[in-house]
């Protein structure tokens, strides 16, 4: 099973730490999600458009309809019926490095707003094998974490219905992991798979519309046998 939940839970990572001290006029804001599973060949695309008004420290948001409504990868998104005023577009699709969500106001034109995503194309131990007791170094083709990016690892076993996240933050330019024993030694000895979800969240500012990205690739699966 491919848990898909960390979208959830680093939302509302976002939205604890949204606090002005100030008060503020109503502001805009583009809150969007993007999706990849690579193994399933399939892309998720969201996006909100919120007006923003801050009274006393404190912040409160509601949905707002764009006129002519939000396009992603230059195709018009759709409405979520039970969503409010969610425009989603789902649809079959491998990696894409970028990715745009455009919409028009009527004063300042055409807004554009590019998500640079990265992939994790192949990773591996070194080895079909793993030691629950010893060091481990994951090594992945392609960049090293960028600021802002993290990396979940999630191994599953099947036979004993055990599943096990490990979420890392490491930053630097080399495309490698060190674990240590005292991490490894989550896993039990068995046969087990692992899929990568590499994330990534991105803030930015677009002609005065304060946009921000949550972007999710999930890699193959591969299967490892832990030994002890």
């Amino acid at each position: 099973m491919r848990l898909i939940f960390f979208y959830l839970m680093t939302v509302l990572g976002i939205i604890a730490c949204r606090n002005k001290s100030a008060d503020s006029g109503d502001q805009k804001m583009l809150d969007c999600y993007i999706r990849i599973l690579e193994q399933e060949e399939n892309v998720l695309a969201q996006a909100t458009m919120k007006s923003v008004s801050t009274k006393n420290g404190v912040s409160a948001s509601s949905p707002v309809e764009i006129e002519g409504g939000i396009r992603y990868q230059g195709s018009p998104m759709s409405v979520m019926p039970t969503a409010g005023l969610m425009y989603v577009r789902e649809f079959p699709g491998k990696y894409m490095s970028e990715h745009v969500f455009t919409w028009d106001d009527p004063e300042k034109g055409r807004m554009t707003f590019t998500v640079p995503v990265n992939n994790l194309p192949e990773f591996s131990f070194g080895s079909p094998k793993v030691s629950a007791s010893k060091p481990a170094a994951l090594t992945w083709n392609g960049k090293g974490l960028e600021r802002g990016e993290a990396l979940t690892l999630i191994w599953e076993n099947a036979k004993d219905n055990l599943t096990v996240p490990m979420e890392l933050y490491v930053q630097g330019n080399f495309p490698r992991i060190d674990f240590p024993a005292a991490k490894m030694k989550d896993l039990s000895p068995g046969q087990w798979t692992l899929y990568i979800v590499r994330k990534k969240l991105l803030k930015t500012e677009v002609s005065g519309v304060s946009c921000q990205a949550v972007a999710e690739f999930y890699s193959k699966t591969i299967p490892i046998e832990v030994e002890k």
